[in-house]
C-alpha cells in the first residue's frame, strides 16, 4: 500500500498547492507570484545539489531554454486565468493536460492516437459541457458563451503549453539528474519574470512583493508543491508500482482543489463542478492509457 498512500498524499498536497496559490494572488499579481514561486523552485532543487551537473551539450541547452520558455508564457496565462474567475471552474481544466501532451506527442514525436484516447476525447468534450452548465444543460448557448470566456481560454492556452512542456521535459530529462534540470529550467523561468517584472515596476516594486499573508501564502505553495513532487516521484520510484495508476491518482489532487478549494473561497456549484471534474479525470486516465 506504501505506493498508493504516496499517490494520495502527491493528490492531496498539489491540491492545497492550488488554493495557496489562489490565496496569494488576491494579493499580489500573476508576474510577481511567478517571480518568487519559480526563484524558490530553482532553489529547492539545491537540495540534490550533489547530483547537479552543467556539462551538457548544444542541444540540451537548447531545451532548458524553451522549457524556461514555454514555462514563464504557459504559467502567466495560468496565473492570470487563476486569479480572475474560480478555482472550482479551472483546476478540473488541468485534467486536460493528457489530451494536449498526446497531441504534440502525435506531432512532434510521432506516436499513434489509440481508440481509447479518441474516447478520452470524448468524454473530456462531455466533462467540460458539464462545468460550464451553470444554467443547465439544456441552456446549451450560455454554456458555449461560459466555455469561450477569454480567462477559460486563457487558461486551456497554459495547459496546452504545459503540454508542450511535458514533451520537451521527455527529451530534456533523457540522460540528466532531475534536479539539474530543475535548477536549470526553473531558474532561467525565473530571470525571465524578474526581468520582465524589473521593466514594469522597478526594483521597489519587485521589493514590495515580500512580507505579509502573500509570503505566507507562496510559502506554503512552495511547501505543498515539493511534497507533491517528491511523493510522486517516491511513488513512481516503487518498482511494484503501476506509473499509469499513480499518475491517475495524483489527478485526485484537481478534485481536492475543486472542493476544498471551491468551500475555502465560498464558491457555488460545487457537486456539479466535482463530478465534472471526476468526469475529466476519468477522461485524462482513457487518455494516457
Amino acid at each position: 500500500m506504501e505506493w498508493q498512500l504516496l499517490s494520495f498524499l502527491s493528490a492531496a498536497t498539489v491540491g492545497f498547492y492550488a488554493i495557496a496559490t489562489k490565496r496569494a494572488l488576491s494579493e499580489r499579481s500573476p508576474l510577481e507570484f511567478a517571480a518568487i514561486f519559480a526563484t524558490g523552485t530553482a532553489l529547492l532543487s539545491l537540495v540534490g545539489a550533489s547530483r547537479i551537473s552543467f556539462a551538457f551539450s548544444g542541444w540540451f541547452w537548447f531545451l532548458v531554454l524553451l522549457k524556461a520558455a514555454l514555462s514563464y508564457c504557459g504559467n502567466l496565462l495560468w496565473l492570470t486565468a487563476f486569479r480572475k474567475r474560480e478555482i472550482s471552474l479551472l483546476q478540473p481544466l488541468e485534467n486536460l493536460l493528457p489530451l494536449f501532451v498526446a497531441l504534440f506527442a502525435l506531432v512532434s514525436l510521432g506516436e499513434r492516437i489509440t481508440t481509447l484516447q479518441l474516447a478520452g476525447v470524448i468524454v473530456s468534450i462531455a466533462g467540460v459541457y458539464l462545468l460550464q452548465a451553470e444554467g443547465g444543460l439544456t441552456d446549451g448557448k450560455k454554456t458555449l458563451a461560459r466555455m469561450s470566456d477569454r480567462y477559460v481560454l486563457a487558461y486551456l492556452g497554459g495547459v496546452a503549453i504545459f503540454g508542450m512542456c511535458a514533451v520537451v521535459d521527455r527529451q530534456g530529462l533523457s540522460g540528466v539528474t532531475v534536479e539539474s534540470w530543475l535548477l536549470l529550467t526553473y531558474g532561467i523561468s525565473a530571470v525571465f519574470y524578474i526581468i520582465t517584472l524589473l521593466a514594469r515596476g522597478g526594483a521597489k516594486r519587485l521589493s514590495a512583493t515580500a512580507g505579509g499573508s502573500f509570503t505566507w501564502a507562496v510559502g506554503l505553495a512552495l511547501a505543498f508543491w515539493f511534497v507533491s513532487e517528491w511523493s510522486y516521484a517516491a511513488a513512481a520510484a516503487i518498482p511494484v508500482a503501476a506509473i499509469t495508476l499513480v499518475i491517475s491518482l495524483r489527478r485526485f489532487g484537481s478534485l481536492v482543489a475543486t472542493i476544498v478549494g471551491g468551500s475555502f473561497f465560498s464558491e457555488k456549484g460545487l457537486v456539479r463542478k466535482g463530478i465534472a471534474c471526476l468526469i475529466l479525470i476519468g477522461a485524462g486516465v482513457l487518455i494516457a492509457l
